[in-house]
């Protein structure tokens, strides 16, 4: 699922889910499992657990995310999560490992935030730092910077939802990732005072010459649980070799 956490402020913020508005602290965790053969014979599974902090003041957001990752798989997948990457490998054997993933820390500035016509427009940057184990595989060991804009329209219960942005990739030995584009495009509904539910298409270019590129569709829901507290759910089909066949996933925040 590749919502960025600027780009989910901004639809719920729009599908005006009270829970998540307003300034202040925001801490989550969550739970995120995919499965897919990325194009090869052998299966890879993931199991992402973020344990993250978001702290917002005016127009600008902050967050850090540090993440627990075990992937059962032949080594083409490190990573999870939005920083999921796939590497072109030859090896037919499974392996396990688990173990800290790779920390990720973000901000966002709101540069049009109109609420007479629904406008919503932000800009983030995020550096994943290479603190995964990438000798057990869990992630290439290098840093990647992305940069992105992300842009929400709303007529009344419906926003439209898109981002683009770039990704500066590390190169980890032996292997010359490429720099990509990506962005997303997709929709959400308020349903009710406390319910939102949403689409979302995700597209990344392939970070290996020939290798695989991502396309997946994400449908999810969030509910507000009492005055600070949300529940998101989320399914995720890929489309292509590059994302995984399925995923599934759940998270749980609380404003202070």
């Amino acid at each position: 699922m590749n919502l960025q956490p600027i780009l989910l402020s901004a639809v719920l913020a729009a599908t005006a889910l009270p829970a998540a508005a307003g300034e202040g602290l925001t801490l989550a965790t969550g739970l995120d499992y995919s499965r897919g053969s990325y194009g090869s014979s052998v299966l890879t599974e993931i199991t992402y657990i973020p344990f993250s902090a978001k702290y917002e003041t005016g127009p600008w957001l902050f967050k850090l995310t540090v993440p627990w990752l075990r992937i059962t798989g032949p080594g083409g997948v490190v990573g999870g999560g939005d920083d999921r990457t796939v590497l072109r490998t030859g090896s037919t054997a499974r392996f396990s490992a688990s173990g800290q993933g790779d920390v990720v820390a973000g901000i966002g500035r709101t540069l049009v935030e109109n609420a007479a016509s629904g406008l919503i427009v932000d800009v983030a940057g995020k550096v994943k730092f290479g603190t995964a184990d990438a000798d057990k595989g869990l992630g290439t060991g290098k840093n990647d910077y992305a940069l992105q804009t992300d842009v929400s329209q709303g007529f009344g219960s419906l926003s439209a939802i898109g981002t683009l942005g770039y990704k500066v990739m590390g190169d980890p030995p032996g292997l010359n990732l490429r720099n990509v584009w990506f962005g997303s495009v997709g929709a959400a509904w308020k349903l009710a005072p406390t319910t939102s539910a949403g689409v979302m298409l995700d597209l990344r270019q392939a970070s290996v010459s020939g290798g695989r590129r991502q396309r997946e569709v994400t449908f999810y829901a969030a509910y507000k649980l009492g005055a600070t507290a949300r529940l998101q759910g989320y399914l995720v089909r890929g489309l292509a070799d590059g994302s995984p066949d399925l995923g599934i996933g759940a998270s749980l925040s609380a404003q202070f």
